[in-house]
């Protein structure tokens, strides 16, 4: 018993250290590494409460009468410790969302959303999902699933919309058209963005779950193309269902969070709408969680042998070489930034193992040098990739201060003014320029609670196309 303990134990201690630390070099083994970190970041409490219950029934079978199930109990109570640090780095997520606001928007951000609008957004935690992170409530909204926006893409054509249950589809209501990520290969417009979706539409928002043809059986820009359909059909048919066609914000994860920025960026751009150039595809807003901004690694952000792999030999399908490069520019929102862009909040985290959190810093510096929004930065301490797929401490606080971005969007739209960022009440420190995959600049914040990486300094860039 002694030595089981012990073996478990460890097992329990190698999830938290690698928490801490992931492998970010190759995606064999970035993977099973994100993947770990993964459900152990996010589900820190449900994995501390586990270990306890675990190490009381070792004790009572007599896990502590040999030497070997003492050395078990001191790796436990390391590895328990570790936990609380997760547990409470995922609490400070509400004062990076805070002091991201609070930095472009200034300090009362808060009393200029009206009181309606403030009223609706939580500002506590719900324990009950963190108890059970996979159960989504459809109690009070209603979802109507798999209906077609784009016949030619077949069942990746698809979207579900979710709206309050009951809701006059007469009354227009404000409307996020939410992207799925999977590194263009995968995912499902069902097991995505579940929490923001349905928290959204419990406060009186419709919300659209578009899927999109996947790589490599469609290469880019098909998924583009697809996304730029499902905002089509949001504001041509979508009123039917209760949509404002006049304030749709745009929001997605990872290659969703790409797709999502992209789209921002390119608002009526014939390229992406080819026979319907004439249609409005503009949005009020872009809402990006941990997304992929430059195709070309143009810092050098990522190991060859992660994402620049994935796009040359699924995404792409073609070398990033001079005859491709213009291909892998247009893809990227990077090189899209203009003048007229949405206002944005970009959200990333310090520990993504598969996005590093340079490519968001540098992004929203060549974002801010350009645009005349305002953008909004938030990096989450401890944060891993995907945090927000199901109910966790820091997702319940991160999506809180999206909805309070998205209120303060509501409140100007509705006073028929444009929304403008705030000056500066106190200087920030500069966000590091990104170094080499692996590097402190690479992979780390430059403040403990993401406050400094609201004034980012601008990093050199080729003028966007």
């Amino acid at each position: 018993m002694s030595v089981l303990f012990l073996a478990v134990s460890v097992v329990g201690a190698l999830f938290t250290l690698n928490a801490y630390f992931p492998i970010r070099r190759t995606i064999p083994l970035g993977i099973p590494s994100f993947m770990a970190a993964w459900i152990t970041n996010e589900g820190a409490p449900l994995q501390l409460f586990w270990q306890v219950v675990a190490t009381v029934v070792f004790v009572l079978l007599g896990a502590l009468d040999q030497p070997v199930g003492w050395v078990g109990l001191v790796v436990t109570l390391t590895s328990w410790a570790g936990l609380v640090g997760l547990i409470a780095q995922s609490l400070r997520t509400r004062a990076a969302m805070t002091s991201a606001l609070a930095a472009v928007f200034g300090p009362d951000y808060e009393g200029h959303i009206d009181a309606d609008l403030a009223g609706s957004e939580p500002h506590r935690l719900v324990w009950k999902q963190l108890l059970f992170p996979l159960s989504f409530s459809t109690r009070t909204i209603e979802v109507t699933r798999d209906i077609s926006y784009r016949e030619q893409s077949g069942r990746r054509g698809r979207l579900d919309v979710y709206r309050p249950r009951g809701a006059d589809p007469k009354n227009a209501r404000p409307t996020l058209l939410f992207v799925h990520g999977g590194g263009w290969i995968i995912g499902s417009k069902r097991d995505q963005g579940r929490p923001l979706l349905e928290r959204l539409a419990g406060d009186g928002w419709v919300c659209i779950a578009c899927n999109y043809r996947l790589a490599p059986r469609s290469v880019f820009p098909a998924q583009a193309f697809d996304v730029k359909e499902a905002l089509r059909w949001a504001k041509e048919v979508g009123p039917t269902y209760g949509v404002d066609p006049d304030f749709v914000v745009i929001a997605g994860g990872s290659a969703g969070g790409h797709l999502a920025a992209l789209t921002a960026l390119t608002a009526n751009d014939a390229e992406f709408q080819p026979g319907w150039e004439s249609v409005d595809t503009s949005v009020v807003a872009c809402v990006s969680f941990y997304g992929v901004y430059d195709f070309t690694n143009g810092a050098h952000q990522y190991y060859p042998e992660t994402l620049p792999w994935l796009l040359r030999k699924f995404v792409m399908r073609v070398p990033l070489d001079d005859e491709h490069r213009d291909a892998y520019e247009q893809a990227s929102p990077y090189f899209r930034i203009k003048p007229e862009a949405p206002p944005f909040l970009v959200i990333a985290g310090t520990r993504d193992t598969l996005v590093p959190v340079a490519e968001p810093r540098r992004f929203v510096a060549a974002l801010r040098e350009v645009s005349e929004a305002p953008v909004v930065y938030a990096e989450l301490q401890g944060a891993q990739h995907a945090f927000d797929a199901f109910h966790s401490i820091r997702a319940a606080l991160a999506i809180t201060g999206a909805q309070q971005f998205a209120d303060l969007l509501r409140t100007a739209h509705r006073r028929g003014r444009t929304l403008t960022a705030h000056p500066f009440d106190a200087p920030a420190g500069p966000i590091s320029p990104p170094g080499p995959p692996g590097s402190p600049s690479a992979g780390t914040a430059a403040s403990s609670g993401g406050t400094a990486a609201n004034d980012p300094t601008t990093t050199a860039r080729t003028a966007p196309s």
